[in-house]
């Protein structure tokens, strides 16, 4: 092979040559904008805001938050090799992320109410968001006194005060008015920026942040964040969607006692269909029936449940009444979630001439293989709720008797009561007793509540959303 003597002017020109392939260099400040240490100051700040304030529409009180931590995360990822107190903001940044994300998933089903309500959920959020703050105010002087500056990070402490007074005031929302919460958010937007101009400060003196080794990128992390929420609520609304039931084998036996009742009772007119439902202690508080009234309704808009209202008069100086309402779905309810019922009584609707008598109870049926298998209502009680009336032009409080259930996906002839009984005070008045039903027709919500709650929240003849309510009455005369 020969060998190839080069000129200086070939040499020249190969340089030139590898210039024209190699892409120029960014200039100085471009490559000062996009440092470890901005870039993560950027997101931890982005962050805070995010996860502060919020919008309640089109689900951005939720998926602002959701993205705030996940920032403050990445944020404090990159620093937390810095010094001690960036490694403790990056746990709890940890802590934040997947308490965050916990309630989030949980909000999709229906027993994430008992969890929110625990003092601990809701003081622990706070709590870890003000200890990150602390560690961030500690952090940044840390910094300061590694760079040869004053220990000095007053704008952080001044936003971990902020966030105090933002606790404060939030105990007192109803009172404030426009001026102050303006003034607040004027001074949050002054303290970032006082914060991120340390940021500047720092750079002036030199200090560089080496970014700590990851396993995995930014990017990376994010969605695998955002996939493991997903595949959460996915979970939630699946296996979290219905009330927990306590299904077991109808196992009443008849005697020959309350065989003697049943079939008087039947001879009266009560249906038999609602009477094989009834428990053998419910067939003989009805023994000595004097009379039995009996209606059935079927409802538009819920035409696959069938309404029995049955009520039945005991002998007695004082006139007292037993009231039956059982329901029968004839058909698919079309989706199991939650449902629910208001039970409105006759001392409810006319509490000055019947009393009450025996508490309120009842069951939920079903048939499956030849088979019948029944359940307690997941709760049934009375419920304090606020209501508006009418009459008086303002909100009062309310009380009534609420059951709370479930039906299996995998039952036929799906069906319940309720059964209480009531006595009259004084003549001459007719009372009414009835139950408001709320059905669960979609998994479509969140955050996902029962039936109940609905009920509660929206009163009767509500049909909005994945819900819907409709009520029955019979009258006691």
């Amino acid at each position: 092979m020969d060998k190839h003597t080069w000129t200086s002017l070939e040499e020249r020109d190969f340089e030139t040559m590898l210039e024209d392939f190699v892409p120029p260099l960014p200039p100085d400040e471009a490559v000062s904008g996009v440092t470890p240490w901005k870039r993560a100051m950027r997101s931890i700040l982005a962050g805070l805001t995010l996860c502060t304030f919020t919008f309640q529409v089109w689900y951005l009180g939720y998926l602002l938050p959701a993205a705030g931590t996940i920032l403050s995360l990445l944020g404090f990822r990159a620093l937390r090799r810095e010094n001690k107190w960036f490694q403790s903001c990056f746990i709890l940044a940890a802590v934040r992320t997947a308490l965050s994300f916990s309630v989030l998933a949980l909000n999709t089903t229906v027993i994430q109410s008992p969890f929110s309500s625990l003092p601990l959920i809701q003081v622990l959020p706070a709590a870890a968001l003000l200890m990150q703050i602390f560690c961030f105010w500690m952090g940044l002087r840390a910094v300061r006194r590694k760079c040869g500056l004053p220990p000095r990070a007053g704008s952080a402490l001044a936003l971990l005060f902020w966030y105090g007074l933002l606790c404060l005031l939030s105990a007192v929302s109803g009172s404030l008015g426009l001026a102050l919460p303006a003034a607040v958010i004027l001074l949050y937007v002054l303290i970032l920026r006082s914060i991120y101009k340390l940021t500047g400060e720092l750079d002036e003196a030199g200090y560089s942040v080496q970014a700590a080794p990851v396993r995995m990128t930014d990017r990376f992390l994010a969605l695998t964040l955002v996939l493991a929420l997903a595949a959460g609520c996915a979970c939630g609304y699946l296996l979290g969607g219905s009330l927990p039931m306590d299904w077991k084998p109808e196992t009443a036996s008849r005697t020959p006692e309350t065989e003697r009742i049943r079939d008087r009772l039947s001879d009266l007119g009560f249906p038999g269909y609602v009477l094989e439902d009834l428990l053998p202690e419910e067939i003989a508080a009805c023994d000595g029936a004097l009379q039995v009234t009996a209606e059935t309704e079927t409802i538009d808009g819920m035409e696959d449940l069938l309404f029995t209202h049955v009520c039945v008069q005991l002998p007695g100086s004082q006139e007292e009444w037993i009231v039956f309402h059982h329901f029968l779905w004839t058909s698919d309810p079309g989706f199991y979630g939650t449902e629910a019922i208001q039970l409105l009584t006759a001392y409810d609707t006319m509490s000055h001439a019947w009393a009450p008598g025996e508490a309120p109870e009842g069951r939920v049926l079903y048939d499956r293989d030849g088979k019948t298998f029944a359940s307690p209502y997941d709760f049934l009680g009375p419920r304090s709720f606020a209501s508006f009336s009418a009459v008086f032009d303002m909100q009062q409080t309310q009380t009534s008797v609420f059951a709370s259930f479930s039906l299996p996906a995998e039952g036929e002839n799906c069906r319940g009561y309720i059964t209480y009984s009531t006595r009259k005070l004084t003549d001459g008045y007719t009372a009414y007793s009835g139950i408001n039903y709320t059905h669960q027709k979609s998994w479509r919500q969140y955050p996902a509540v029962t039936a109940m709650e609905s009920e509660i929240r929206n009163g009767a003849f509500f049909s909005g959303g994945p819900f819907i309510t409709v009520q029955t009455a019979v009258s006691l005369e």
